[in-house]
């Protein structure tokens, strides 16, 4: 019903807000016949939604209001009545270190739970002012840093942005030895271990950088 008045009376927006929905009240009052004839009034347009002012493919041309349908006149039945907003999905941002040294990068492996659950990823850090506290936690030298630009990936639930930092440093770092959480990953002989799509993206991309495409 709320569709073909939506059409009937071309009014706009998404017929879950109040302002629409009031709208669409008063062109029902409108309509609505007196108590004799209610009933049939109600199956009738019901009956009319249901099997001729369908939601994606009306039967306009044989509509029996086709000549007084606002929407049918402007040519937009589809456009009518109007969609849900699409909540805006929230957003999320972290530092992902390329930790280079000798040929390798360094990779965590994430818990077993959560995003990427179980799979290796780059070390993250609260921004770039942040790793030289990193690189003293470890034990390690940062020889220079280089920002690349944001990397956007899309969940259902958010959106993440990813700013990746190069690190690149002096020696590989005796506190970081390799176990069942961490791992150098070397660029030229890489081992079968699952990675989180976006991480080996950047894998791919420093790859690049280092040895050309």
């Amino acid at each position: 019903v709320k569709r073909v008045l939506a059409r009937y009376h071309a009014i706009d927006g998404w017929p879950g807000k109040t302002a629409t929905l009031q709208r669409l009240w008063a062109a029902a009052e409108t309509h609505t016949p007196g108590a004799e004839h209610i009933s049939a009034y109600t199956q009738a347009i019901m009956d009319l939604g249901a099997t001729l002012c369908t939601r994606s493919k009306p039967l306009c041309p044989v509509c029996p209001q086709e000549s007084e349908c606002n929407a049918n006149a402007e040519g937009r039945v589809l456009d009518y009545p109007g969609k849900k907003p699409k909540k805006a999905k929230p957003q999320r941002s972290t530092t992902m270190l390329l930790a280079e040294h000798d040929g390798a990068v360094l990779l965590a492996r994430r818990e077993s739970t959560g995003l990427w659950g179980g799979l290796w990823s780059l070390p993250e850090v609260d921004d770039e002012n942040a790793v030289s506290t990193w690189a003293a936690a470890n034990g390690v030298t940062a020889k220079s840093t280089e920002s690349w630009a944001p990397l956007k990936h899309a969940f259902s639930h958010y959106d993440l942005t990813i700013q990746p930092l190069r690190v690149r440093i002096t020696q590989r770092p005796l506190r970081i030895a390799e176990h069942d959480a961490t791992l150098w990953y070397k660029l030229d002989a890489p081992a079968d271990v699952g990675i989180a799509a976006p991480v080996a993206r950047l894998i791919d991309e420093l790859r690049t950088r280092m040895h050309g495409p």
